[in-house]
């Protein structure tokens, strides 16, 4: 009785964050609406392939005409820091940088001796994720 509430405490303070994040729009707020680039206006697609480790857990683009990095908001980020836009579709995406494998082995085996069935299944899912998301071609 006590693990359900704790999983349901868990639960609410978690909903709790992602309706604040809505309503003050921050990185933890769901974005249902479309969004520009705020310099060219140009309208950025649903389908988004994240740029950087930070747009890939939090949300936001590259903006394909002036490379400006977008939040998922539709506000500028690091304007100092910018990737520059394709040109003619011949300029590569830049590579990812991955974990080193004695993390993603960390990962992996680090909650097994000390956790229920279930955990080692999710745990296993996560890295399975993960792996697959910082090993596919872009």
């Amino acid at each position: 009785m006590v693990g359900l509430i704790a999983i349901c405490a868990v639960l609410a303070v978690g909903l709790a964050l992602v309706v604040h994040g809505t309503l003050v729009k921050n990185k933890w707020g769901i974005n249902l609406d479309s969004v520009s680039c705020p310099r060219c206006n140009t309208v950025l697609p649903r389908v988004r392939k994240p740029r950087s480790l930070q747009q890939s857990m939090w949300g936001g683009w590259t903006c394909p005409n002036c490379g400006v990095g977008v939040d998922k908001w539709g506000r500028e980020v690091n304007p100092t820091m910018e990737i520059p836009a394709k040109t003619g579709g011949n300029d590569p995406s830049p590579p990812r940088k991955g974990w080193p494998w004695y993390l993603w082995l960390l990962v992996l085996l680090f909650p097994i001796p000390f956790s229920p069935w279930w955990l080692t299944i999710i745990c296993l899912a996560v890295f399975c994720s993960l792996v697959y998301l910082f090993t596919r071609e872009a």
